[in-house]
């Protein structure tokens, strides 16, 4: 299994994508009931929840060609929202006004996504660098995690 994300739940499971097979483990934590909770999904990455659980993935959509979040319903079912051809990484955040963050691993830098869907780089420079600075003075080289 290629897993490429893993999150608990407040409802007391865990959760883990593989980007490989599109889908997200729903698993209990003694480790022996598993059940295929999400498919369908374009590479699935790291799995966050906000304050009301809603589970969000970073992942792909084939049909526009586009980086994004997949907002994941408790049934399982996905919506892919924000799409960002401009985005090429992994990781995302989500802050309590709902705006998101991502680790643009390839761009070197920080991306915010606002609820209404503008996008703005909030660090990183772009350049491949460990610079240490504030905002767009910064330099990352290939930052992962957020």
């Amino acid at each position: 299994m290629t897993t490429t994300g893993i999150a608990f739940g407040n409802d007391g499971y865990l959760y883990m994508s593989n980007n490989i097979k599109g889908t997200i483990l729903k698993l209990n934590t003694n480790g022996k009931d598993t059940v295929a909770f999400a498919s369908g999904l374009g590479t699935p990455r790291n799995i966050i929840f906000d304050q009301s659980n809603t589970m969000y993935v970073a992942g792909y959509d084939a049909s526009s060609l586009s980086a994004g979040i997949y907002k994941i319903d408790n049934t399982g079912k996905s919506t892919f929202i924000l799409p960002d051809k401009k985005f090429h990484g992994w990781e995302i955040a989500v802050d309590t006004q709902g705006n998101f963050y991502g680790a643009d691993h390839f761009s070197n830098c920080i991306r915010l996504r606002e609820k209404n869907g503008n996008t703005v780089t909030i660090a990183g420079n772009g350049k491949a660098a460990d610079i240490d600075g504030i905002g767009l003075n910064a330099s990352f080289d290939g930052p992962q995690g957020i």
